[in-house]
């Protein structure tokens, strides 16, 4: 896995780059990067492949020197948003059911531990597991009140007619962030559009 800092130059040229082995031992399919601004280094979670099922993916966490060169193992779901959800200055992250099944066997359900879960992990080593629906996750201060959000949900459920899971705002907050009301998709989020009580 190649890792490139900047600053960039107008080429594309990193300031430097690392090399380091995969944490899945495997090729990678997808990413999750927290947010990239420049005042601090950025988390990763790396994914290994996988044909629609939910996998675990591997949090590389950011110091001084760059990524760590050893994973943390989270529990599975393909989606994943960072943020700091409990506003205590710690960055935290969100996973859950993307929705994405397998079904080439006609086993398209997963573990009553996985289906329709989210995972909040906290940066102080807490965890919190909400259940109902699934989806692609994505944070932002949806509110206007300085503390990371969570949209999550949304996937279709079903494949005719089209039935999809309902998407809920988590509001965060200290301690965590609290299931608030259910949206219509996650769409708004997605542009920036802040979303009400």
């Amino acid at each position: 896995m190649a890792v490139l800092y900047g600053p960039f130059n107008r080429a594309g040229t990193p300031n430097r780059h690392t090399v380091q082995p995969s944490p899945t031992e495997e090729d990678l399919l997808h990413l999750t990067v927290d947010k990239i601004d420049g005042r601090r280094a950025t988390g990763l979670i790396v994914y290994p492949g996988h044909d629609g099922e939910q996998t675990a993916g591997w949090l590389l966490g950011a110091g001084p020197g760059g990524l760590s060169k050893a994973g943390r193992k989270l529990n599975e779901g393909n989606a994943a948003a960072f943020g700091d959800f409990d506003s205590d200055g710690v960055r935290d992250v969100a996973v859950g059911d993307d929705g994405g099944r397998n079904d080439e066997d006609g086993d398209e359900i997963e573990p009553p531990s996985i289906h329709k879960t989210l995972t909040i992990h906290y940066g102080n080593g807490r965890r919190a597991v909400f259940k109902g629906t699934a989806g692609p996750a994505i944070s932002g201060d949806f509110n206007g009140d300085s503390v990371d959000d969570l949209a999550f949900g949304g996937v279709v459920d079903s494949f005719w007619p089209h039935q999809y899971t309902s998407s809920r705002i988590f509001w965060g907050g200290t301690g965590g962030p609290r299931a608030g009301e259910k949206v219509k998709g996650v769409g708004l989020a997605a542009g920036g559009e802040r979303l009400r009580r």
